[in-house]
């Protein structure tokens, strides 16, 4: 399964990384920590799923998920 993790705190990245890494099967395709680079990252690689914060900078309540 690949999948893209975005979130703007360094500390849950890491974290993230770290737990994903371990899970066999799981892809880290890329991370992103703003609305922006999500949108760009996973319209060049499109994953299996994305694992988005919810305060994620230019996030607006959702709006990103129909451009995805």
């Amino acid at each position: 399964m690949r999948i893209i993790v975005a979130d703007h705190h360094p500390e849950t990245l890491s974290a993230l990384k770290i737990m994903l890494a371990t899970e066999r099967g799981i892809d880290l395709v890329s991370v992103a920590t703003t609305a922006q680079d999500l949108l760009a990252i996973a319209n060049e690689d499109v994953p299996d799923v994305i694992l988005v914060d919810r305060k994620l900078p230019g996030w607006r309540c959702g709006r990103g998920l129909m451009r995805l």
